[in-house]
Parts: C-alpha cells; sequence; structure tokens
C-alpha cells in the first residue's frame, strides 16, 4: 500500500514540473538578435513622386510681329524638326518696299557712276539729271570762252597799241583786267561745278548706305514673317490659324515639347539633402493603370539644384536622373519603354544604419519628442 501511494506521488510531482530546456533556447535566441542588431544594416531610403520629363523644356513659339496669316500647319500632336517652318504670314508690304529701297538704290548707283564720269571729263549716260547738268555746264563754259577769245584778241590788239604808244598804260591794264578776270570766272565756274559734283556724290553715297543697312533691317524683318519650330519636337496648344487670321506681337501660337533625351525629374524635401547628392542611388517604380511596376527601374542622381525652389507651396530641391533605354516590365505582363509624361515613385538610398540605431532613435524619439533623430 505504501509503494503504491509512492508510485502515485511520484507521477505527480514528475507531471507538475516540467523541463526548463526550451525557455532556456528561447531566453537565448532572443539575446542572440537583440545582440545582433548592431551587426544588422538596412537601407533608410526616402520616396517622393515624380514625372519624365525631356531634358530641354517645352518652347513656346511666339510671334514677333504684326500681320496676316497666309498658311499655318499648326496642329496638336504634329511631330516636325527643327527650322521647320510653321506659319506663313502675308508679305507683299515688305517685298513693296524692299523693291522700291532697290529701285532707289539703283538710280543713286547710275547717279554716282555719271558724276565719275564728269569728273573723269567723260561724257555721261545713265541719267537725264546729269546728263543734263554736263550739257548746261557746257554751256556756260562755251560762253566764257568765247568772252575769253574775244578779250584775248583785245588784249593783243592793246598790247601792240600800247607798244606803240598810241594807248595808255591805263588803257592797256584795264584790258589786261577784263581777261584775267574772265579767265578766274571759268576757273571759278569749273571749281564750283567739281565742288557741287563731289558733295552731291557723297550726299548720295550716304543715302545708298542708308537705303541698303534699310533693306538689310527690312530682309531681317521678313524672316520674322516665317515662323519655325526652335526645336524638334511635338506641337502641344497650338492656337486654331487659317488664311486670313491676323496675329500681333507677343501672341502664344503654340508650344513644343522636344524629342530626345528624357529624364525623370521630381522634388525633395530639404531635410533630405545632405544625404543625396550627384551619383546617389535611385529605384524608380512606375505607374500604370493602378499597379505599379514590377521591376524598378535602378538609375542614379544626375543633377540636384543648387538653390532652392517652390514645389505646391513648399520648399523643395529638384532633382533629375538620367533614364536610359532599358524596357519596363509591368505587374499585368505589359512591356513599355520610357516615355515624356510617365509618373513614378522614386526611392532614394539615403544612407545605412543598423537596426538597433533605429530602434533607439524611435526610443529616444518617443521619449523626447522635441528632438531629432
Amino acid at each position: 500500500m505504501e509503494e503504491l501511494e509512492d508510485s502515485t506521488l511520484n507521477l505527480i510531482y514528475r507531471r507538475q514540473v516540467r523541463s526548463s530546456l526550451p525557455a532556456y533556447v528561447i531566453i537565448l535566441l532572443v539575446l542572440g538578435a537583440f545582440s545582433s542588431l548592431p551587426l544588422v544594416k538596412v537601407d533608410v531610403v526616402t520616396s517622393v513622386r515624380g514625372m519624365v520629363r525631356p531634358v530641354q523644356e517645352p518652347s513656346e513659339i511666339f510671334s514677333n510681329v504684326s500681320g496676316m496669316v497666309e498658311r499655318s500647319v499648326l496642329m496638336d500632336n504634329r511631330k516636325f524638326a527643327a527650322g521647320d517652318t510653321l506659319v506663313w504670314l502675308k508679305t507683299d508690304l515688305l517685298k513693296a518696299r524692299i523693291n522700291a529701297h532697290q529701285n532707289r538704290i539703283s538710280i543713286h548707283e547710275a547717279s554716282v557712276t555719271d558724276i565719275r564720269l564728269i569728273l573723269e571729263n567723260q561724257l555721261p549716260h545713265f541719267t537725264s539729271h546729269y546728263v543734263q547738268s554736263h550739257k548746261n555746264h557746257q554751256a556756260n563754259i562755251a560762253r566764257l570762252e568765247i568772252q575769253k577769245e574775244f578779250l584775248q584778241d583785245e588784249h593783243r590788239t592793246s598790247k601792240i597799241l600800247f607798244n606803240q604808244q598810241v594807248i595808255s598804260r591805263h588803257e592797256y591794264g584795264k584790258s589786261l583786267n577784263q581777261l584775267r578776270e574772265i579767265c578766274a570766272r571759268e576757273t571759278d565756274l569749273k571749281e564750283a561745278y567739281k565742288s557741287s559734283l563731289e558733295e552731291g556724290m557723297l550726299r548720295i553715297n550716304l543715302e545708298i548706305s542708308q537705303l541698303s543697312d534699310d533693306l538689310s533691317q527690312i530682309h531681317a524683318n521678313l524672316n520674322e514673317y516665317y515662323l519655325v519650330a526652335p526645336v524638334a519636337g511635338t506641337l502641344f496648344c497650338s492656337r486654331s490659324l487659317s488664311a486670313g487670321s491676323v496675329v500681333h506681337p507677343g501672341m502664344s501660337l503654340a508650344k513644343i515639347s522636344p524629342t530626345g533625351l528624357l529624364v525623370a525629374e521630381c522634388f525633395i524635401d530639404p531635410g533630405h539633402i545632405p544625404s543625396v547628392k550627384e551619383g546617389t542611388s535611385v529605384k524608380l517604380r512606375f505607374d500604370d493603370s493602378g499597379f505599379r511596376s514590377h521591376h524598378p527601374l535602378e538609375t542614379h542622381v544626375d543633377l540636384l539644384d543648387q538653390e532652392v525652389s517652390l514645389f505646391n507651396g513648399t520648399p523643395t530641391y529638384r532633382i533629375r536622373c538620367t533614364l536610359d533605354n532599358s524596357p519596363i516590365y509591368y505587374a499585368n505582363g505589359s512591356v513599355e519603354t520610357v516615355r515624356n509624361g510617365m509618373t513614378f515613385t522614386a526611392s532614394f538610398i539615403l544612407f545605412r544604419r543598423s537596426v538597433a540605431s533605429l530602434i533607439l532613435g524611435k526610443a529616444n524619439l518617443w521619449v523626447n519628442p522635441s528632438e531629432s533623430i
């Protein structure tokens, strides 16, 4: 009976006292996990939204002059190469001014040629004005030559009579003075005509120079009547123009989105700027029909603005990341290339920290909310 009672008591004791080995194992695992926290490193990442944009900003096409449209090929989503003409304005008035200036220059150049011929003792024949002017001058010279010949004969006669003492020295001197006077008048007439020709040539050359400058300016303005695409790209926000439409200086006619290299552009909080620099790794996840891309596109920071800017009223720094021609694989199975206007979520790897420091930082923030991490 006693043996039965002892066995019963032993059985009850063994059932009440369990093995402590699992507890020790759990404690060791927890201690090992805590001791490994300073050794485990994780990436500290910040995510921002962004959009794919061309490297060059869209260009806006303005009219610099007033005019009437002769032809327009402005149309949204239409692609053009750099230098292609988009709008033709009527140039009738400018062309009429060009013809008038060219005609005046031709007349002036003919006048200059006639003046040079006259100065070289040749006959002018290009302009009626200087042909008649030369004739009048020659007629005046001919009249003076006739008077000069008459006075020369009188002077010779007076000299003979003076030598024979028939007339006095006074009468002889009078005839000599008359001859000298007519010779001086002839010389003055020739010099005055020559001076007037030279002054006229100088004045005409100045007018030719002014007309040439005006003509160059008109030709330069003529280019403003042909509105061309400043860069290769696709038009958007195009104004509907047809033949007869009127444009004014400063009027916006269209915008053109440049083709070529694309960049991922986003705006980051100034608090993360110390950890972000050119070359920082970035992962881009593109959006599609409510789903994000399955495989992120890895790139790096290519441009970081040095000046803070306001984005939606918040101080931010603009960041641009390079993009290559790598395809984008979406969760729905579609594959696409990067296009202008696509949206994404950019994850910037700021730095690596141990799990222990993150936990302590969170605890410190919870205990002292006024302090930062």
